[in-house]
């Protein structure tokens, strides 16, 4: 509810279009898209002999997160505390690795994930 409410925002432009459209290319399209010296999936950019171009190694890698990311969303149905924050950590830290741009200032997002899954009292889900 708080992502709607915050792009209400946009209503206030003239046109919505270019509005929605400038927001993608400059927010989404632009991490799509760009190098990074501090990933091995930006070694291609060099084109040195040598170094390999992984662009396909990532792609397969990124439908298998997302694949990941459905199945625990489905399975299992019913999630306590300890399940949540596992998979919330597994899931955000397995999108990460993927990702083009990648730099070690994003683990903080999975530490406290990790530290509930960690510390979070083991318990019996009802099926």
């Amino acid at each position: 509810m708080t992502t709607v409410i915050a792009f209400t925002v946009l209503l206030l432009e003239p046109d919505l279009a270019d509005a929605a459209r400038t927001f993608w290319d400059r927010t989404l399209w632009n991490q799509l898209g760009r190098d990074s010296p501090f990933s091995l999936w930006g070694w291609g950019q060099y084109h040195a002999a040598g170094i390999p171009d992984l662009g396909a190694v990532q792609l397969l890698l990124q439908v298998n997160v997302a694949l990941l990311a459905v199945a625990a969303a489905v399975r299992p149905r019913v999630k306590g505390p300890l399940e949540l924050a596992a998979l919330t950590a597994a899931i955000l830290l397995a999108v990460q690795i993927v990702l083009p741009h990648w730099f070690y200032l994003y683990l903080p997002w999975v530490l406290p994930f990790c530290l509930l899954a960690l510390t979070l009292p083991r318990t019996e889900v009802d099926a």
